[in-house]
């Protein structure tokens, strides 16, 4: 057990990771309860976006387990907490996890419909990502332009004060 003071969310991982790997294994009750203990302990550290996670995780143990509907009021729930905090990556699995209950139920307009929604999310995240990359790849090659400009730069700054005392020698000597 912990005390109060301690920070839940190392445990609530642990917990959660336990949870999958019983859900992997098809021990769904074990699944459930693991992930239940997680949700409770990210829900006393108040964190949110692993909330979402775990909440949808349970959501897919009802839905593997044939409780479709309650699975799908667990989704929901994943939905409305990711578009609470912009959660853009969790909301779009959440989307995915909707479609396939409603596939399970035999309602493959509303699971079509949020396949698409997931789809189209998971579009906007990718082209996303993708500028942002794009941005730092910029960045990072007008960075090394201007750093061999400045080598450049210094190199010639030497030469020429090279050729010059090197010019004023040739004078000294001269005279």
């Amino acid at each position: 057990y912990l005390s109060q003071e301690e920070d839940k969310t190392p445990a609530a991982k642990i917990y959660e990771n336990i949870g999958s790997i019983m859900e992997d294994r098809a021990l769904y009750d074990s699944a459930l309860y693991y992930y239940i203990l997680s949700l409770q302990l990210n829900q006393i550290a108040d964190n949110k976006i692993a909330q979402i996670e775990v909440i949808n995780n349970i959501g897919d143990v009802y839905r593997k387990t044939g409780n479709y509907s309650k699975g799908l009021q667990y989704s929901k729930d994943a939905v409305m907490l990711s578009l609470q905090l912009q959660e853009k990556y969790q909301l779009s699995s959440a989307y995915r996890d909707i479609a396939r209950s409603y596939e399970l139920l035999k309602r493959y307009d509303s699971a079509y419909y949020y396949n698409e929604l997931g789809r189209e999310l998971m579009q906007e995240i990718y082209t996303t990502e993708s500028s942002k990359e794009i941005a730092l790849m910029q960045t990072l090659f007008d960075t090394e332009k201007k750093d061999a400009e400045i080598t450049k730069l210094n190199a010639e700054r030497r030469a020429n004060l090279i050729i010059s005392i090197s010019a004023v020698i040739v004078v000294l000597l001269l005279s």
